[in-house]
């Protein structure tokens, strides 16, 4: 036998001894008395040795059955105890095994050394702590869940489905984020409902309409969650809402409506504007029974106009024409309105003539911005061509005050000016367009080709107006060159005399009088250079003068001719030039080139610098080159002190 067993067996014997003792302490002294009293009795009976020892024998069988019943009773307990604790243990096993994979808890195995008492309790402490964990979950998911179902009606929405263990980390909280997400809609839903609530209180307020429909009551009822912000509820709240503002629209569209025809009626029928402004602020607004009081008063308007017909359609024709004039129709689109000639005056007649101007309004109220920028434009175009116009006429040059300045700088303003806004009208028209679906005309075309062929226009004139002038230029020199220049008998007039002339002789200064003066001024020197030279003139001039006249003698006839036959010829080819030529008999051809075509104050001063550069002097550019020693009065016989 084995050192273990040995122990143990002497544990055992010690546990027996241990009883024995108790036994002899404790039950001895109890039945030691009875015992002897027993004896005693024996004795007394007179009972023999061997009739006691029976009773003796039968006595210790007695209770050592006794003992042993006891033993045995309390072995059977001790057994019975074992199995229930046991079974205890592994009910609370099981229901550790059971809260743990509900709970998502891994099973703790328990101590080896663990008797069956102590096991029993480890799995009942482990399955009270489980089951604390299990019951605080729970409560936690069911508030979850009350409030989940609780919104999820509100809202129409669907609670999470617990499929599998309900009681897991990952499901409370997909049941959290599901109660998080649906609070934080019903706050989004809450606020967009109590944006269109209040419009639908003052919606329904000015239109006059009463609560009808079980959803009506509920949107408008006070109390609190009493409409259900569903998906359906709250499309049927915009829908509802969206129906009173069409319905506001158009009683506020009909008001303003009335009010304008109204406002024209009442001017038509000269009502007095303190009884307009005072119907006005008592019938403001657009309520439907606002609505229904301008039609009233519509309607007796009308009544009284169809009893002054013709004066109110003269009143509305002359509103048309005035329409027509700012929408810049031309005379075809006037006249495709056959109404507006028309005299068999009749309701229907006038109603036509009022369609025919609430379209012409709602024409300008579209185009409006376009029609703004046209219209400066066009301001702008009239003061280029009365520029154009002032550029033409010669007094403009004797003006002494500036005005040539000022005029090239408002004709170099209009020039940047005018460009640039077309530019901006053209894009402003193009976007016009691409938005309405249709062209912008003016004058019954498009804009930007009714502006190009503004400018075709102009530009022709100015041509035409140019080749005039080179006609009317070249016909004047050729009827010189054929007639002869008129000789200039005027009395030289002495330096420092002032002269007065009567104002309708006076001669005026232009570009075409310049040439004419210069060519009669040289024909008539031509024609007295055999003469006496002038009082002062040098001797070399005066031989200088003389020598002219020998060779004018033999040449003029020659000269005479190729002159008139270039004259003709500028005649017919006037149209590609800018220039006129003149001649003179004293001088030659290349020499007596003069220009012409001056019409505005920056070319005056280039030609006169030109000419200046050309014959390194300081005279005037239309003065043929004069010898040194010419003197001041062989100029003033010429009749030319002014060009000096």
């Amino acid at each position: 036998m084995d050192e273990l067993s040995c122990l143990s067996m002497g544990a055992e014997k010690e546990d027996h001894i241990s009883f024995i003792k108790w036994l002899s302490r404790e039950i001895y002294p109890k039945i030691a008395p009875k015992l002897d009293q027993l004896k005693e009795l024996g004795q007394d009976l007179g009972e023999s040795s061997e009739d006691r020892e029976a009773e003796d024998v039968q006595m210790k069988e007695g209770v050592e059955h006794i003992l042993l019943c006891v033993l045995d009773r309390r072995l059977r307990q001790k057994v019975h105890q074992r199995k229930e604790i046991l079974a205890e243990a592994e009910s609370f096993g099981l229901r550790l095994i059971e809260l743990g994979r509900a709970l998502e808890i891994p099973n703790i195995e328990p101590d080896e050394s663990f008797k069956v008492i102590q096991l029993r309790d480890h799995l009942k402490s482990r399955v009270a702590d489980l089951e604390a964990i299990r019951n605080e979950r729970t409560a936690k998911l069911d508030e979850f869940r009350r409030r989940e179902k609780r919104l999820a009606e509100f809202l129409g929405e669907t609670p999470t489905e617990m499929a599998g263990n309900a009681l897991t980390h990952e499901t409370i909280g997909a049941v959290e984020k599901n109660v998080e997400r649906l609070r934080i809609e019903k706050m989004k839903r809450s606020e967009a409902f109590a944006a269109m609530r209040e419009k639908i209180l003052v919606l329904m307020n000015r239109l006059e309409h009463s609560a009808e429909s079980r959803l009506e009551r509920d949107i408008v009822s006070d109390e609190e969650d009493a409409f259900f912000l569903t998906e359906v509820n709250m499309k049927a709240a915009e829908a509802f809402l969206d129906k009173l503002e069409r319905e506001d629209g158009r009683n506020e569209s009909e008001a303003r409506k009335l009010r304008d025809g109204l406002r024209f009626l009442w001017d038509v029928l000269h009502v007095e504007s303190g009884e307009q402004e005072s119907f006005l602020q008592a019938h403001g607004g657009h309520r439907p029974s606002t609505v229904r009081s301008l039609r009233d008063e519509l309607k007796r308007c009308k009544d009284l106009k169809m009893k002054n017909a013709r004066e109110y359609l003269e009143k509305v024709r002359h509103e048309i024409e005035r329409l027509w004039d700012r929408c810049y129709y031309s005379s075809s689109q006037r006249k495709a309105f056959r109404a507006f000639s028309s005299d068999d005056i009749t309701e229907d007649l006038v109603d036509i003539h009022d369609a025919e101007l609430q379209r012409l309004k709602n024409v300008l109220d579209e185009g409006e911005e376009l029609f703004a920028k046209f219209e400066k434009r066009a301001e702008l175009w009239t003061k280029m061509q009365q520029l154009e116009v002032k550029s033409g006429d010669p007094k403009r040059l004797m003006n002494r005050g500036g005005q040539l300045l000022r005029e090239e700088r408002e004709r170099k303003r209009l020039q940047a000016l005018i460009p640039k806004l077309e530019t901006d009208l053209e894009a402003n028209v193009l976007k016009w367009e691409k938005e309405k679906g249709r062209h912008f005309l003016v004058y019954g075309k498009q804009i930007m080709e009714f502006i190009k062929d503004q400018w075709e226009v102009y530009q022709q004139e100015k041509e035409n107006q140019k080749m005039a002038r080179h006609v009317a230029k070249a016909k004047l020199l050729e009827d010189e060159m054929v007639n002869g220049s008129r000789v200039n008998t005027s009395k030289r007039r002495i330096v420092g005399t002032p002269t007065r002339e009567p104002k309708n002789k006076v001669a005026k200064l232009t570009p075409l009088t310049c040439n004419s003066v210069l060519s009669r001024q040289a024909s008539s020197a031509a024609k007295t250079s055999n003469k006496k030279p002038p009082i002062g003139a040098s001797k070399t001039t005066g031989r200088r003068l003389r020598a002219v006249s020998r060779r004018s003698q033999h040449q003029v006839p020659r000269k005479l001719e190729s002159t008139q036959a270039a004259g003709t010829s500028i005649l017919h080819s006037v149209a590609g030039n800018s220039t006129l030529l003149g001649t003179g008999l004293n001088r030659p051809t290349s020499q007596l080139l003069v220009t012409s075509n001056v019409s505005t104050y920056s070319q005056f001063t280039k030609h006169i610098d030109r000419r200046c550069q050309t014959d390194s002097c300081s005279r005037s550019s239309v003065l043929p080159p004069q010898s040194p020693g010419t003197p001041r009065r062989y100029r003033d016989r010429l009749g030319l002190p002014f060009l000096i």
